[in-house]
């Protein structure tokens, strides 16, 4: 019998690691450009005003603004920045729904580097972090080339809003990869495969 319950542990296991492995990816291939006026695929990039928002989407590379794949990718405006400032944040990446955040591909000049903070919580103010708690931090990424790198976030809880913190502002982003929370469906049928699992090892012990 109790080879059957770690027969059951393992395949628990197996199931959430492949619900978690379901990672999706925005990778930024809209025609032309603009700064963000509305949501994209159900994420907001800060206020979706032209006056204040700092995030565009182009596929009109540079030397340093690279995309990972296809051409599409987003950057800030930095014009917006005082590059007196020691660290200089985005508006955050908001999506009602939380999500596991697991990381970004960027290119930029040195000496940026990528800092993430991750946020929980029902956003209250368009283009803040107004309403939410602040969840984690990432250390510093290594400075910011023209190739186009995967900074992991290296959380592995759920959340709804990430805000990108660099030095200049100098960067592109491209492929910003998230795990969606898991359909209850999904939690459901575990529980019920656990359950049959049950039910057999209580007829063997009764045989």
């Amino acid at each position: 019998m109790k080879n059957v319950f770690i027969k059951a542990a393992v395949a628990a296991a197996m199931v959430v690691g492949g619900v978690s492995a379901q990672a999706a990816v925005l990778d930024f291939e809209i025609p032309g450009f603009n700064f963000f006026t509305s949501n994209y695929q159900g994420f907001s990039f800060g206020d979706n005003s032209l006056a204040t928002n700092p995030w565009f989407y182009t596929n009109a590379s540079t030397s340093f603004y690279v995309p990972n794949s296809g051409t599409g990718f987003v950057a800030t405006d930095f014009q917006l920045y005082n590059n007196s400032n020691p660290a200089e944040a985005t508006q955050p990446i908001y999506n009602p729904t939380a999500f596991n955040f697991q990381g970004a591909y960027f290119s930029g000049g040195p000496p940026d580097t990528i800092t993430y903070r991750l946020y929980s919580g029902v956003q209250t103010i368009p283009g803040s972090v107004a309403g939410m708690s602040l969840v984690y931090t990432s250390p510093a990424s290594a400075a910011l080339t023209s190739t186009p790198t995967f900074i992991a976030s290296t959380y592995s809880g759920f959340v709804n809003a990430v805000v990108i913190v660099t030095r200049q502002g100098f960067y592109a982003m491209d492929d910003f990869t998230y795990a969606p929370v898991p359909e209850p469906a999904t939690y459901g049928m575990l529980l019920a495969g656990l359950a049959a699992v049950g039910v057999v090892a209580r007829r063997r012990k009764q045989a």
